[in-house]
């Protein structure tokens, strides 16, 4: 029904070959940005916080051939360029379940001393977790998808998914020495979950800082001194 409603809304028919096109055109996208995040936990420092969510941001938003090309030719030139965050703290970034978190405080945390190497973010590797199968049925491949993301969110109201854990392995993955929770203020699904999340971060002895953010301009320079704070404290000065 959605698909002859849109059909209807563009003024022609969706053939099964167009879609099977589409399919590939998105999987390639996201196998692209799956190899940027192997290509960051390898050699971290290689690209910034900021410009990882900028890549991601804009994958959502152009063309997807034309992104895909454009990072292909990032990709290339990742490869080459060597790790230059010797002696950072390896943060993992999550939450952020409203928005991209801001790159004020991207910035802010590398300022410190601290390199992200992985991220559990909506405008991060969720978006391109799961890719949709591109032989049989389109139609039957995207609705298979859509019913299998299985991407730990409060939202599902899925208590099986054990959010905590899926962090802990993520940090194990990433070889990270903590994690940042970006939280929205008032977001009361993020809220029920956090306190689950924090204990088995406890519970694996990984060290986390909960970012209480607003829509609204933060201080930063409060942020910034409790992010020195954090960075010191895993390096045990």
């Amino acid at each position: 029904r959605f698909k002859k409603s849109l059909e209807q809304f563009v003024g022609h028919e969706i053939t099964d070959e167009s879609l099977c096109h589409s399919l590939e055109v998105y999987n390639r996208n996201r196998m692209l940005l799956r190899e940027l995040y192997d290509l960051r936990r390898q050699k971290p420092g290689i690209i910034t916080a900021k410009q990882t969510v900028a890549v991601v941001q804009a994958s959502m938003l152009m063309p997807k051939e034309e992104h895909s090309e454009m990072l292909f030719d990032l990709l290339a030139d990742l490869r080459a360029t060597p790790p230059h965050a010797e002696g950072r703290v390896r943060l993992i970034l999550a939450g952020s379940l409203c928005e991209a978190p801001k790159f004020d405080l991207l910035d802010m945390l590398e300022e410190v001393g601290a390199v992200v190497v992985d991220d559990d973010l909506y405008t991060g590797s969720r978006y391109f977790t799961l890719d949709a199968k591109g032989d049989g049925n389109p139609m039957e491949s995207l609705a298979v998808r859509y019913e299998n993301m299985t991407s730990r969110c409060p939202t599902r109201i899925d208590f099986e998914n054990d959010w905590g854990s899926f962090l802990v392995h993520m940090v194990r993955r990433s070889k990270g020495h903590g994690v940042v929770n970006c939280m929205v203020k008032y977001c009361e699904p993020h809220t029920l979950w956090y306190p689950d999340v924090k204990t088995s971060l406890d519970q694996a002895g990984i060290p986390e800082f909960l970012l209480e953010t607003d829509h609204e301009i933060m201080s930063l320079g409060q942020i910034k001194t409790r992010f020195q704070a954090f960075v010191e404290m895993i390096r045990g000065v």
